[in-house]
């Protein structure tokens, strides 16, 4: 159970007590609960804040250590934890000498605009919940518009992270896309093996990279040759789109 509040933070910094819970349910909800018993209860406001870099040398953040929101939607979870995949590689990459550390660098210039965007929709939906007459308004209008089918998949892709696309100076559409989970043939150059269909995330269920050769280039080829190959069950395989 939870109950919001449009009269400031509130000033205890004590733990969250029964008394105050049923107190703010009482007044939000004009009806006289009684609560016995409060397993846990915490509080949380509408705290927006977010570092202007991700890396001071050799001091990174990522997470909330690098920026905290309202808990709607579960929005910050979801970002600190491709925050961590997306500077996880990274630094694995320069410990073992694969690329210089200017590479860090790029941690910043792909999450950072993520994390603000995610500052302003918080943002949007904290001013949506707001109790008055012209805010009810917008939120029956926004409500509308939730209904036509481009502006619903807009926002859930936005909520999801799905719409985020980092600049690698190619216009694909599924370049600096997270992967989106593909139906793939996989095709080895033996007449008598015969092909299979598999999905993109069946693909990462052992928590190793992959990287689907998806037009059969050379530079792709020659990229991964300075990987550790993959496990020899797909060694030689090659992916295309089905």
């Amino acid at each position: 159970m939870s109950t919001v509040e449009f009269v400031g933070p509130p000033r205890q910094v004590e733990p969250l007590t029964v008394e105050e819970l049923q107190d703010s349910i009482r007044r939000v909800s004009g009806t006289d609960v009684t609560i016995t018993t409060m397993l846990s209860g915490t509080r949380w406001i509408d705290t927006a804040r977010q570092a202007t870099t991700y890396r001071a040398g050799r001091v990174l953040l990522a997470g909330d250590a690098a920026h905290v929101y309202a808990p709607v939607g579960g929005q910050g979870l979801n970002v600190g934890i491709v925050d961590a995949a997306n500077l996880g590689w990274k630094l694995a990459a320069v410990v073992c000498g694969w690329v210089g550390e200017d590479i860090l660098d790029t941690y910043t210039t792909e999450r950072h605009p993520v994390a603000a965007r995610l500052l302003q929709n918080t943002w949007t939906q904290i001013a949506l919940m707001r109790p008055d007459p012209q805010t009810r308004a917008l939120w029956e209008m926004f409500s509308d518009l939730m209904d036509l089918d481009d502006a619903h998949r807009y926002v859930a892709d936005m909520l999801a992270g799905m719409d985020v696309r980092y600049d690698l100076g190619d216009d694909h559409r599924l370049v600096g896309t997270l992967c989106p989970d593909m139906n793939l043939t996989l095709e080895r150059p033996d007449p008598d093996v015969v092909t299979a269909v598999t999905r993109s995330a069946d693909l990462l269920r052992d928590g190793r990279g992959l990287l689907p050769d998806l037009v059969d280039r050379a530079e792709v080829r020659d990229a991964a040759a300075a990987w550790t190959p993959s496990p020899p069950a797909r060694t030689g395989w090659t992916s295309k789109p089905c």
